[in-house]
């Protein structure tokens, strides 16, 4: 659960609200001048990015896929960089990993 997600909600809605928190993270911390200068033509990039959250809540086995490396390394640099979850997901009462994978579009 990322911070400003309610945990009264439901799992399916908890879920979606900290995929958005984390888009927001991104978002708010991406290098929108080293995109600019990797995409001078375009206004807009995407790229994918996969990782876990370990049972701590800190994000690990980060990878991202984008049209030009130094994207895909921006993205990476910055969930390595991302605050720990509120709290961390669990099964059963216990602590566990949880894959993140989400297509991000960024409009600069």
């Amino acid at each position: 659960m990322f911070r400003g997600c309610k945990k009264s909600v439901s799992n399916e809605d908890l879920k979606k609200c900290t995929i958005e928190k984390i888009m927001d993270y991104i978002k708010v911390s991406i290098n929108y001048e080293l995109a600019d200068v990797l995409f001078p033509l375009d206004k807009t990039t995407q790229f994918q990015v996969s990782f876990n959250i370990n049972e701590k809540g800190k994000a690990e086995d980060i990878s991202a896929k984008a049209h030009k490396r130094d994207m895909a390394a921006e993205a990476i640099r910055v969930l390595k960089r991302m605050p720990k979850m509120k709290v961390p997901g669990t099964i059963d009462g216990k602590p566990a990993k949880f894959p993140v994978e989400f297509l991000m579009t960024i409009y600069f």
